[in-house]
């Protein structure tokens, strides 16, 4: 059995979020604000390190599963502990510096990001959000698998696909 935080804490263990992190997290009602505080800065640094082998090298280390899970509990901690959060948090920001290699080019659009529903309750509930709001009982539904990191925008232009400047 998972040893707590604040047992961890009170024994000189130093929580890592970069080296095989853990997932199972204490009750946020069960925090002291040191111990959510803590927490936090494990959970920024960990992020950061894991954005930066993500973007930069290109050389991810631990599943995209076990990156939410990480990024929604800093989300949970900062919505209990407001007073907690920071600027430079990785929630306050969106995705990395484009690669070098990428020529740069303006969108029609923003390119927005979707939120991870990794439980059934979550896609239970956006189920119902879309039934609610267009009215029809039994929607159609497809789904596809994610390419993670991929973002593409296609212009059409008189049916034919173009390539912006």
């Amino acid at each position: 059995m998972r040893r707590s935080f604040q047992e961890d804490l009170r024994k000189g263990f130093v929580m890592d979020f970069k080296k095989d992190p853990e997932t199972d997290f204490k009750a946020v009602d069960e925090l002291t604000k040191k111990a959510a505080q803590e927490e936090i800065e494990a959970l920024c640094e960990g992020i950061n390190y894991h954005d930066h082998q993500y973007y930069v090298k290109n050389d991810p280390q631990i599943s995209d599963s076990t990156y939410d899970k990480l990024f929604s509990r800093l989300q949970e901690l900062e919505e209990a502990f407001p007073e907690l959060r920071s600027e430079s948090s990785p929630t306050r920001r969106i995705g990395a510096e484009p690669a070098d290699a990428l020529d740069r080019v303006e969108h029609s659009a923003p390119m927005l990001s979707l939120n991870a529903a990794l439980e059934e309750k979550k896609i239970r509930e956006f189920f119902d959000f879309v039934q609610k709001k267009s009215g029809i009982a039994n929607p159609g539904w497809v789904a596809e698998p994610k390419i993670d990191g991929v973002s593409v925008e296609v212009v059409y232009q008189q049916t034919r696909a173009v390539l912006l400047p």
